[in-house]
């Protein structure tokens, strides 16, 4: 799986340190799905029945929650096929 998250500014495994103050390559939720194999963010608010918008507010300001969300969606996805 390719990594999720390397700091921007000194290119440490955020994966390591997840609380790391520097900020994560990828920017967006819908890019951060993509990374990790998902089809879209919509995808991911109809597998939740979350809006669009508490997921992107879950990137933004709670980031772990966002990443176990995202876990779960593929598991769940895999466990469908």
């Amino acid at each position: 799986m390719p990594k999720a998250f390397i700091c921007k500014k000194c290119g440490f495994d955020l994966d390591l340190a997840p609380r790391h103050d520097c900020e994560p390559l990828i920017t967006t939720p819908s890019k951060q799905a993509k990374e990790l194999g998902l089809k879209s963010l919509t995808k991911i608010s109809d597998l939740t029945g979350q809006s669009l918008q508490t997921l992107t507010n879950w990137f933004h300001h709670k980031p772990e929650l966002f990443e176990v969300v995202l876990l779960g969606c593929k598991a769940k996805l895999a466990l469908a096929t």
